[in-house]
């Protein structure tokens, strides 16, 4: 799991790596979600940009899963 969700990783540590993780999660899901509305509108590159702010917001919820699932030690540390 920490191959694909680095983050999690600093999530198991304590409270503060938690908080910081899921925050950075968040926040990059919340910027490209704000970024793909100001290109949404061209035709072509609004369709492409859509569907990545897609892909990347499955990621980050995913990563906040996984995160909550480390953090109180449902999925192995490695």
């Amino acid at each position: 799991m920490g191959k694909f969700f680095p983050l999690s990783i600093a999530g198991q540590k304590s409270v503060t790596h938690l908080i910081v993780s899921l925050a950075i999660y968040i926040l990059v899901g919340w910027a490209l979600g704000f970024a793909a509305g100001l290109v949404g509108w061209l035709p072509l590159l609004g369709n492409i940009v859509n569907l990545v702010v897609g892909l990347v917001r499955v990621y980050c919820v995913a990563g906040i899963i996984v995160t909550l699932l480390m953090y109180f030690g449902f999925l192995p540390k490695k």
